[in-house]
């Protein structure tokens, strides 16, 4: 599922080495909210949106994909607030 992708990478004005990437969702589709939750680390928002989108904790971890991997690799990846989404998404 192509769910985000990257918008724009820009150098920093300050800096000649720091970039910024900016993500925006393709469509308005549940796995796309979930993958932007994802990024801002709202573990409340997460879960949230897993329960009313019908999906279960375990579907959204191991079958939502953002940009090529799973949900939960791309929160660590690129995710603010990485240990509570990591609470929110662990199905072990």
């Amino acid at each position: 599922m192509k769910m985000i992708m990257l918008l724009i990478t820009l150098a920093s004005p300050l800096s000649a080495n720091a970039q910024t990437t900016k993500y925006k969702a393709t469509d308005n589709s549940v796995s796309a909210k979930l993958c932007m939750i994802a990024l801002r680390g709202n573990a409340a928002a997460m879960h949230n949106e897993i329960k009313s989108s019908g999906l279960s904790k375990k579907y959204v971890s191991q079958k939502v994909t953002c940009n090529g991997m799973s949900i939960y690799d791309f929160s660590m990846k690129f995710g603010k607030n990485k240990q509570a989404m990591a609470k929110v998404l662990d199905i072990s």
